[in-house]
């Protein structure tokens, strides 16, 4: 089982699932539920052949909006490398995307691990598939 974006804080208070807890029980077991979510997997490799995660792969590194690009499918960023393994492992699973993480993410490559770890778990929780090869935005999370 893997973690994903209906796991996230944000989409628990959001979308309810925060409220129908407190209203039932009391916040402390909302605060026990979200732990446990913190400390799903982000991602599962099956057999050192097939990875397993939620949405999709972590997108391009600078991390860009191209003008113009839309939500369309088939209008896809082309990736110049794709995240490795121990990148992915790497990942502070722990981390929660508050509304304003989205549009921050768009920008030139850092060397922050924060900024880092925040843009691959958007990608891995929030991807969205695409008609073509390449990187696009979420249509749900990022604005340009």
């Amino acid at each position: 089982m893997n973690r994903g974006n209906h796991e996230m804080l944000e989409a628990n208070i959001l979308y309810g699932f925060c409220g129908e807890v407190s209203a039932k029980y009391d916040l402390d077991l909302f605060d026990l539920f979200s732990e446990a979510f913190r400390n799903l997997p982000l991602a599962h490799l099956v057999e050192n052949k097939v990875l397993v995660l939620h949405a999709g792969l972590p997108g391009p590194d600078p991390r860009i909006w191209m003008p113009g690009q839309t939500h369309d499918p088939t209008d896809a960023i082309p990736m110049t490398r794709v995240a490795s393994l121990a990148e992915l492992k790497a990942v502070d699973r722990y981390l929660e995307i508050g509304p304003e993480t989205y549009a921050e993410s768009i920008g030139p490559s850092s060397t922050d691990k924060e900024v880092s770890d925040l843009r691959h778990i958007i990608d891995i929780l929030w991807g969205d598939p695409r008609g073509g090869d390449g990187y696009g935005p979420s249509y749900r999370k990022n604005k340009g």
